[in-house]
């Protein structure tokens, strides 16, 4: 980052889930200092988790697809539906406090 910038993107985070919906995500309670150590104020602004289906959607990173024959359990691993989609919520709300954190 440039000294003045603005609209910087501090982190870009991909989660997967079990289900299709949408969640509030909102970040507080943030700590920010520059490389001096000085505090930076950041402006903070709610945002929406939105996941879809994946019904149509094609992978472009080259991650292997998950179609359960490769002996991971497939649909039976899912033993509490929805459970992955609060636990990602919160280790992306964890991870994006960690970076506000280190700057």
């Amino acid at each position: 980052m440039t000294p003045g910038a603005t609209d910087v993107t501090l982190a870009t985070v991909e989660v997967n889930a079990t289900d299709a919906g949408s969640a509030t995500l909102d970040v507080t309670d943030v700590q920010i200092d520059d490389d001096s150590g000085d505090a930076v104020v950041p402006s903070i602004e709610a945002g929406t988790l939105t996941v879809g289906d994946g019904g149509n959607g094609s992978q472009s990173d080259g991650a292997e697809s998950d179609d359960g024959a490769d002996g991971d359990g497939g649909a039976d691993a899912e033993s509490v539906p929805g459970f992955a989609a609060g636990a990602a919520l919160a280790a992306l709300a964890a991870l994006v406090i960690t970076l506000f954190a280190r700057r």
